[in-house]
């Protein structure tokens, strides 16, 4: 059996031209973050879930699964220390809900390399899973479209959709609506990821009991069509082939989420302060957080800070990344 290794700028089109020569019958497929540029949270919805926007890009930090046909069986294997391999795992997850959406019952070994921090705000899961679907549909010959793939990755995480459009998208609804962004211009940013994790299920739970009453001027979208995005921000602009512009310039850096987490975990306003004084153009949470991040122009701005960071703090995790031109699967 050969083991191919597909790098992030040849998936793509190898996934989906069958390019892909028959006697690779292994897939490995990188699995990127990504960050919340901003964030608004409106009201609860009657499935449980919130109203948000949000802008979403995918950034180079990246958690690796190689895929394995077998006569039988669906297991999975961590090779990051005590991870779930089991039914609480989205890829497991992902793989178990299209096997049965599509009425297979193929053998498959996954296998999984955690680069990307667990309850960070860095969406690490729901890539796993969106990487998973997509690799998935080309090893079983499912020929499911990115739509069909999305209709059943919401239903494993609000961030799954994203995923499968991205590398930038603006999202609504609960993260389910997505319309893929064109960024102007490239920045770098610098992670900090103080080591714990924190509950996305907790901090919705604490939001402010005035977030609950205000209405998304998008709650009732029926689709992406015109209507849905009648109320985009300001300074999200609308192309002629339909996709979003955004300028890095114009993006004003927000999360809602950060009015809850940022109080009961007090480092996060520390990593912050150290991300502006290291001379970051404006800094963010991600998600739910703990995770948070500078914009920095250039490259090496971004590293040198980088650097500093890890020197100033040896406990905290840091990254320099750049924001992805291209979706990697």
């Amino acid at each position: 059996m050969t083991l191919t290794t597909v790098d992030l700028d040849f998936i793509l089109p190898l996934l989906y031209s069958g390019a892909m020569a028959k006697r690779s019958t292994c897939l490995k497929i990188k699995a990127p973050a990504k960050v919340n540029l901003f964030l608004n949270v409106f009201r609860k919805r009657p499935d449980g879930y919130h109203e948000l926007h949000s802008i979403l890009q995918m950034i180079s930090l990246y958690d690796e699964i190689t895929f394995e046909p077998v006569r039988r069986g669906m297991t999975l294997a961590s090779l990051s220390g005590d991870l779930p391999t089991d039914g609480r795992n989205l890829i497991i997850q992902a793989a178990r809900r299209l096997a049965r959406e599509a009425g297979v019952n193929p053998g498959i070994r996954m296998t999984l390399k955690k680069n990307i921090p667990i309850g960070a705000g860095l969406g690490g899961g729901s890539s796993n899973a969106a990487a998973t679907l997509v690799a998935l549909n080309r090893l079983w010959g499912l020929g499911y479209s990115r739509d069909e793939l999305a209709r059943i990755g919401q239903k494993l995480g609000s961030d799954v959709p994203f995923f499968l459009y991205g590398p930038a998208a603006f999202v609504a609804g609960r993260g389910e609506k997505v319309m893929p962004c064109v960024f102007e211009g490239d920045r770098w940013l610098v992670l900090i990821n103080p080591g714990f994790e924190v509950s996305t299920r907790w901090v919705y739970q604490h939001l402010p009991v005035h977030r609950l009453e205000v209405v998304s001027p998008m709650c009732n979208p029926t689709g992406l069509e015109k209507s849905w995005l009648t109320n985009i921000p300001e300074n999200i602009k609308i192309q002629n082939s339909g996709k979003l512009k955004v300028r890095y310039d114009d993006l004003c850096l927000h999360n809602d989420l950060e009015c809850v987490t940022e109080p009961q975990y007090p480092v996060v306003r520390v990593m912050k302060d150290c991300l502006q004084s290291a001379g970051s153009e404006g800094v963010l949470m991600s998600g739910s957080g703990p995770t948070v991040f500078g914009v920095f122009e250039k490259r090496i701005s971004a590293f040198q800070a980088a650097t500093k960071l890890r020197r100033e703090h040896p406990d905290w995790k840091v990254w320099a990344v750049k924001g992805l031109r291209r979706a990697p699967f």
